[in-house]
């Protein structure tokens, strides 16, 4: 499966793949998780969290671009974006508003 789009969205989903196969190979393979391993199960949660971060921070990304190239955005993501990054949202449509006034 190719992966297509910014380098750190590619990246950013490469490693959660990677994570997420060696994950499933330790449960396939009949690993018990024990109190012991708390640490790399911590860890692992933190890991997770960071990759979903990079994810929206990169669909913020995408979206701020439609909006400052223009293009319809659905009220759905406007909202997104405006929850998650409203700086973002108001320097694109800053741009948006520029480009249009050319």
């Amino acid at each position: 499966m190719k992966i297509v789009g910014s380098p750190v969205y590619v990246k950013a989903v490469k490693g959660f793949i990677e994570r997420q196969n060696k994950f499933n190979e330790d449960l396939k393979s009949g690993r018990k998780f024990t109190v012991d391993e708390r640490p790399e199960l911590k860890q692992m949660r933190e890991i997770m969290r960071q990759n979903k971060r990079a994810m929206e921070n990169t669909e913020d990304e995408q979206i701020a671009k439609k909006i400052a190239r223009g293009e319809s955005v659905t009220e759905a993501e406007r909202e997104r974006i405006r929850a998650r990054n409203p700086e973002k949202l108001r320097k694109a449509e800053e741009a948006n508003y520029k480009r249009a006034s050319k």
